[in-house]
């Protein structure tokens, strides 16, 4: 087998890889809020490389090349004018942990979204989907202190081994653990 079929099926099989674990609402711990940009860029290396391997034009290499930096670029753009942080809650016992991955976006308004995940072995945290929040508020500057403060996650109450609420300003979250 050559190595341009060998880079091509190591790529459908990454893809596949990362395509399966979002249908399932997983992703990695490491990577967290910047998957998307790794999947972008392994794409983009291993597409080149698999170009130059089949000695394609470099013209069109070159030209595709720049337009797949180019939407990587406007990618990284894009998630720098929306951050996302991830913040952690552990149990009091340590054997429960819980990712928070929040943002917020202003416009007159400040909206601070919430998505819950739950660790799954050690390198993996499954989205607990029914449970992600949407909290609206005035007068109230987005930042990301202001995201923590918001949730109440500076004073999470674990109420035992599956559940965890917060108080938030508008109200309390509870989230259940599977």
């Amino acid at each position: 087998m050559n190595i341009s079929k060998i880079i091509l099926i190591a790529l459908i099989v990454f893809d596949l890889f990362f395509l399966i674990l979002a249908a399932n609402h997983y992703k990695f711990v490491a990577l967290g809020s910047v998957s998307f940009l790794f999947i972008i860029t392994v794409n983009l290396v291993l597409l080149l490389i698999w170009a130059i391997a089949r000695k394609l034009n470099r013209g069109l290499v070159l030209i595709l090349s720049f337009v797949g930096l180019g939407f990587l670029l406007i990618q990284s753009f894009l998630y720098i004018l929306t951050p996302t942080t991830f913040d952690s809650v552990s149990s009091p016992l340590g054997n429960e942990k819980v990712y928070i991955e929040h943002r917020n976006f202003s416009l007159g308004e400040t909206s601070y979204s919430y998505n819950f995940f739950q660790i799954k072995g050690s390198i993996f945290m499954k989205e607990l989907v029914d449970q992600n929040q949407l909290l609206v508020t005035r007068n109230n500057p987005p930042g990301g202190a202001n995201d923590i403060k918001m949730l109440g996650l500076d004073v999470p109450h674990w109420k035992n081994k599956k559940e965890v609420s917060f108080n938030s300003r508008q109200g309390t979250i509870t989230i259940h653990l599977d």
